[in-house]
């Protein structure tokens, strides 16, 4: 009779985590953390957090904030940060040091230390090193995709990655780009996750209007290529049948609906600005076709979220996206490109009803589910560990 594994008590270190001002930043994480605590437990620590306030250098606090923490335990690690260089590396690492030994007090010992991105790297090492037990160390930084490190930032990830156990790239495109800095490592891809309890097929959601419902989530700036969809859209045959929901917010705002306007697509194109996970879940589920413009990406959840929710994409080869859509599921162009993308808009909305929505969501769901990464990551721990 074989024996049960060890349930694995991981501590999560992250410079990105949801806070009151941003609740999606670093969302992706805490998604890797609920991903993750289906086979072990998890105890989250951001580290490097602002306060201008602080009289002291460094406060550590426990997050108490049940919206943020997910039910999964949270520890912040607070910097005064009133003007460039007021808090040093090794007051900063103290104060790390602090945070670890809190959380250790309440939670541990803890079995691995699950790093994410690369500024985390040097904290990571230390905290891995004293605790002695693995390092694995994430990757989603899109600068690095970019080619935008600095030279120290690059020596960094060079050295940090060097001494983690694992380093997990979400993507083939992303670990080629850290490779291009002449980073030597173990890599394991592993792809970010959906949360599919919001992010799930409904037969009922298509649009049983006559027009075709398309989407786009993406922050309004210049990276991800809305000006590019709308003028691909200005290029349609009229008269128009579509409707484009644009879900986001960003300092191109502005910008962007001028343009719409411009091109006389101002009846035809919906700002929505940012909303919840669950509003954007059900934008999903009622949208007949999911676009995703953009010029460079080093995975994108949005595009494996709609897929999640059966629904055919239209991608750009931005890095990330041609390695999860296919002809099953959708169509790829080459990012930038006005006449490439009128030509895939065109092509998509023209077979719409030839696509196999709940296949696509099952085996999206198989990749990028919470039970899906959670089990590739857990299989991973246990092989570093030991146990």
């Amino acid at each position: 009779m074989s024996t049960p594994e060890r349930r694995l008590n991981i501590l999560f270190l992250t410079p990105w985590y949801p806070t009151v001002e941003n609740v999606y930043f670093g969302v992706f994480v805490r998604e890797y953390a609920q991903a993750v605590q289906k086979f072990c437990k998890v105890v989250v620590l951001n580290i490097g957090v602002p306060d201008p306030e602080l009289a002291t250098a460094w406060s550590v606090r426990e997050e108490t904030d049940t919206r943020l923490t997910a039910g999964i335990p949270c520890y912040r690690a607070y910097f005064r940060d009133r003007e460039p260089g007021s808090v040093s590396l090794p007051f900063r690492a103290a104060g790390v040091i602090q945070a670890v030994a809190a959380a250790s007090k309440d939670h541990g010992p803890f079995d691995l230390v699950h790093a994410h991105v690369f500024v985390s790297g040097l904290f990571s090492l230390v905290t891995a090193r004293g605790l002695g037990v693995p390092l694995v160390i994430s990757e989603h930084f899109s600068i690095i995709r970019r080619k935008k490190l600095t030279p120290f930032q690059a020596r960094l990830m060079r050295g940090v990655f060097r001494h983690a156990d694992a380093v997990l790239p979400v993507s083939q495109t992303m670990q080629a780009a850290i490779e291009d800095y002449g980073v030597q490592a173990s890599f394991r891809i592993v792809p970010n996750t959906v949360r599919t309890d919001l992010f799930y097929y409904d037969p009922q959601g298509a649009s049983s209007t006559d027009k075709v419902r398309m989407l786009a989530v993406s922050s309004l700036v210049e990276l991800k290529g809305i000006p590019v969809l709308l003028h691909a859209l200005a290029k349609l045959p009229q008269p128009h049948r579509w409707q484009l929901d644009l879900v986001g917010d960003g300092p191109d705002r502005d910008h962007i609906k001028s343009l719409a306007d411009e091109l006389r697509l101002g009846t035809h194109v919906r700002f929505h600005g940012s909303l919840a996970k669950p509003e954007v879940a059900e934008r999903i589920r009622n949208a007949d076709l999911f676009v995703l413009p953009s010029l460079a990406e080093t995975f994108s959840v949005a595009t494996a979220e709609a897929l999640c929710a059966g629904v055919p994409v239209l991608a750009t080869r931005c890095g990330g996206p041609e390695e999860f859509v296919d002809p099953q599921c959708g169509m790829l162009v080459p990012p930038g490109d006005i006449d490439a993308l009128t030509e895939g808009l065109k092509s998509m909305l023209g077979r719409l009803d030839t696509f196999d929505h709940e296949a696509i969501s099952r085996t999206a769901t198989a990749k990028f589910g919470h039970e899906a990464v959670g089990s590739t990551l857990n299989s991973l721990y246990h092989e570093l560990t030991g146990f």
